[in-house]
């Protein structure tokens, strides 16, 4: 039996990238052939949880696959050996984040920043992330 655990990977991405879904795959087997060649986990043992996620904050919608399959052309007898590798899209400028929310975590924090439309905003934005910290630090006492 091994590890228990997951792991996140988390690629940025400032313009649509369609060798995505291929990078997202190689990052993945990448990953686990580190932890098997350093002995983190052994062949035998199930290979860990990974979420790729990709955030990406690009003027121009996303219309790139999230999972490989959808790259991938093959007749009907053999689809069933296409891949499937999925990835979380989080498209930033696309995400409803209002700046009046409670943010409940540094990444909403990040995305209504760069939503921000203006300095007086940002100074709230910074209030309420003060006021979040705040409350982190007397929930861990």
């Amino acid at each position: 039996m091994g590890i228990d655990y997951e792991d996140f990977i988390q690629e940025f991405q400032s313009r649509p990238d369609h060798t995505m879904p291929v990078r997202v795959m190689s990052f993945m087997a990448l990953l686990w052939q580190v932890l098997i060649l350093t002995g983190v986990i052994v062949p035998s043992d199930s290979l860990p949880r990974i979420i790729p996620i990709v955030l990406y904050n690009g003027e121009q919608p996303w219309h790139v696959p999230c999972d490989i399959k959808e790259t991938i052309l093959m007749p009907d007898p053999v689809s069933r050996f296409i891949p499937s590798v999925p990835n979380l899209l989080i498209d930033e400028l696309r995400l409803s984040v209002h700046h009046r929310m409670e943010f409940r975590n540094q990444a909403a924090w990040l995305f209504g920043l760069e939503q921000s439309s203006g300095p007086i905003e940002r100074f709230e934005l910074g209030e309420n992330l003060n006021r979040w910290m705040g409350k982190i630090r007397i929930l861990s006492r």
